[in-house]
């Protein structure tokens, strides 16, 4: 006897919801990496780029200061250049991948994104760690 239930679901075979939502993810992704190229391509032709709007205003660099010289480091192969740019983010990066994955996953599964308190906790844990790694990088 075959089922008919949607919830019935063949292994390998994605229900009508999940395909639409993995071209949402897919689409998403796409105009992340276009973003990104665009911002490369804007950095390389014409030495356009961002500077930080608070280094800009305070003369200090904030946590977050070095991430896109991150990515372009790392775009170039360039390992030991990445982690000058960004030490802290460099090091956390494959956890944010595998974050991500997860959260993708989960999204196109369920279809929402339920975090639940323990990566709240490791969320806020991340801002304290951040709020240090500024401090000390300007004390340095």
């Amino acid at each position: 006897m075959q089922r008919t239930d949607q919830r019935y679901q063949p292994a390998g075979c994605l229900l009508a919801d999940q395909k639409r939502r993995l071209g949402k993810l897919a689409a998403g992704a796409a105009a992340l990496c276009a973003a990104g190229a665009v911002y490369v391509l804007l950095i390389h032709a014409f030495g356009i780029g961002m500077r930080c709007p608070f280094d800009r205003l305070t003369g200090y660099s904030c946590p977050g200061c070095g991430i896109s010289g991150m990515f372009l480091c790392l775009l170039q192969g360039d390992i030991a250049g990445a982690f000058r740019s960004n030490p802290l983010t460099f090091c956390l990066l494959p956890g944010y991948l595998g974050l991500a994955a997860w959260l993708s996953r989960q999204y196109l599964l369920y279809g929402y994104l339920k975090t639940g308190k323990s990566l709240d906790r490791i969320l806020i844990v991340l801002i304290g760690v951040y709020l240090s790694f500024g401090v000390w990088r300007n004390l340095a």
